[in-house]
C-alpha cells in the first residue's frame, strides 16, 4: 500500500512538472512573439519616417507593450504560486494518508502478536 501511494506521488509530480514544462514553453512562444512585434513596430517606424520625413513616437507603444508583458509575468507567478500551494497541500494530505496506514499496519500486528 506504502509503494502505492508513493507511485502515485511519483505520478503527481511528473505530471506537475510536465505541465510547468509546458507552461514555460509557451511563455517563452509569446515572448518570441512579442519581440517578433516589436521589431515590426520598430521597422514601420522607421518606414514612415523615411517616406513622410516626420518622427514617429514609438515610446508610447513600447510603454503600452511593457504594461503588458509585466501583467503577463505577474499572473505567471500568481499560477506558480498556486500550484506550489497546490503541490505542498496535496503532499501533506498524501503523507497524512501514509502515517494512518502506517499507524494501521502496526496496530494490526500489534493485534496479530496478542
Amino acid at each position: 500500500m506504502l509503494f502505492r501511494s508513493q507511485s502515485i506521488q511519483a505520478d503527481i509530480q511528473k505530471k506537475a512538472a510536465e505541465l510547468e514544462l509546458q507552461r514555460e514553453e509557451m511563455l517563452l512562444k509569446d515572448d518570441r512573439e512579442r519581440d517578433k512585434i516589436d521589431a515590426e513596430v520598430m521597422i514601420k517606424a522607421a518606414e514612415i519616417e523615411a517616406k513622410y520625413g516626420t518622427a514617429v513616437n514609438t515610446a508610447n507603444i513600447e510603454a503600452l507593450m511593457q504594461r503588458d508583458r509585466e501583467l503577463l509575468r505577474q499572473q505567471g507567478n500568481v499560477q506558480k504560486a498556486m500550484v506550489a500551494a497546490q503541490q505542498q497541500a496535496q503532499a501533506a494530505q498524501e503523507q497524512q494518508i501514509v502515517d494512518q496506514l502506517a499507524q494501521e499496519q502496526m496496530a494490526a500486528q500489534e493485534q496479530g502478536m496478542m
